[in-house]
C-alpha cells in the first residue's frame, strides 16, 4: 500500500465498499500533514457527503468535488468492482488532489474552460474560488446536457450568469 501513494501521488485515499459499508480506507499521511488535515476530516466530509451507491452501476463512473481544504482540493472517483469471489456489491473510491486538473480551466484566455462533476459541480474552472466553494453549474444549459448523458463533451452558445451570451 505505502508505493501506492509513492506511484500514484496525486492519490490521497483509497477506500473499498462492500455493499455500502466501508471495509477498507488507506492515506497518504505524508499528504494530509502537509495540509494539515486527519483521517478525520475525510471520515467526516464522507459523512456528510455519502458516496450515492445505487447510482454507480458497472458502466458508470462517480465523480465528486470532495475539496476539504484549499490546501488540499481534492475530487473523489469512485466505480463498480466486480470479482467472481466476491458476494456483494463493491465500490472502490478514491481521493485524487485537484491540483493537474485545476489548472485546465485556466489553460485559455478565450474560452470559459471548465470541467464538472456527476452532479454539475465545478472540478475545474479559472476561477480557483468557484471550484473550492463548490459551486454548482448544473441549471447552464450546457452542464445540464452533460449530467442528462447525452454527451461527454461539447459547446454551445448560452447566456451567462450575468446575460450575456457565451459559446
Amino acid at each position: 500500500v505505502k508505493n501506492l501513494f509513492k506511484r500514484f501521488d496525486d492519490v490521497v485515499s483509497l477506500s473499498v465498499y462492500e455493499n455500502g459499508v466501508e471495509q477498507l480506507r488507506v492515506y497518504d499521511q505524508a499528504t494530509l500533514q502537509a495540509a494539515q488535515l486527519t483521517r478525520e476530516d475525510f471520515i467526516q466530509f464522507r459523512k456528510e457527503h455519502p458516496i450515492p451507491f445505487s447510482q454507480i452501476s458497472n458502466q458508470a463512473v462517480y465523480l465528486e468535488n470532495s475539496a476539504i481544504s484549499a490546501k488540499l482540493p481534492t475530487f473523489t472517483l469512485a466505480i463498480s468492482y466486480y470479482h467472481p469471489s466476491l458476494m456483494g456489491k463493491v465500490i472502490l473510491a478514491a481521493d485524487v488532489k485537484l491540483t493537474k486538473l485545476i489548472s485546465l480551466g485556466g489553460k485559455s484566455k478565450v474560452f470559459d474552460t471548465f470541467v464538472v462533476d456527476s452532479k454539475g459541480t465545478l472540478l475545474s474552472h479559472r476561477d480557483i474560488h468557484l471550484v473550492l466553494e463548490r459551486k454548482n453549474l448544473a441549471d447552464l444549459p450546457i452542464v445540464n446536457v452533460f449530467l442528462q448523458g447525452k454527451t461527454m463533451a461539447s459547446t454551445l452558445e448560452y447566456p451567462s450568469e450575468t446575460g450575456e451570451t457565451v459559446l
